[in-house]
């Protein structure tokens, strides 16, 4: 093992060392987020499937510490998301490249969320799939 500018290089089945450093902060979290999603569809077994695991598991760790997640369905979360970020329903229907009909129908409820839509969902609310994942099982369970 060594020591990077920023991190801890891990080795890993003998190949070349990953780059991970704890997050402590706001802008070290974005660089996690932006890693996750350049090795988001990483194949199972790979370094980057590795690495993919051990930054949610870091991601996770610091999410449930400084951020909550309102309870209810997608939608609310959503409106929560929007609402923090100011952004109004065609802002979001141009950061997704989605129609404003859909992103109303989403928010009211007759259009349900597909694996398909999250990526640029999530992106254009600065959040990650698993926002989405822990509101349904609430909605599902609760």
């Amino acid at each position: 093992m060594s020591m990077s500018d920023k991190g801890l290089m891990v080795p890993n089945k003998g190949r070349k060392g990953v780059t991970v450093f704890p997050i402590r902060n706001e802008e070290d979290l974005d660089q996690a987020l932006q890693r996750v999603d350049e090795i988001f569809h990483a194949e199972e077994g790979s370094l980057e499937a590795d690495e993919l695991e051990v930054w949610v598991t870091l991601i996770e760790d610091y999410e449930d510490q400084y951020h909550t997640i309102p309870p209810g369905d997608p939608s609310h979360f959503i409106e929560h998301k929007m609402k923090e970020k100011g952004m109004s329903v065609e802002g979001l229907a141009q950061k997704t490249g989605w129609t404003v009909r859909t992103v109303e129908g989403v928010l009211s409820g007759s259009v349900d969320l597909s694996l398909k839509m999250l990526p640029a969902l999530c992106e254009a609310l600065e959040t990650y799939p698993r926002a989405f994942v822990s509101s349904q099982k609430q909605k599902r369970h609760g």
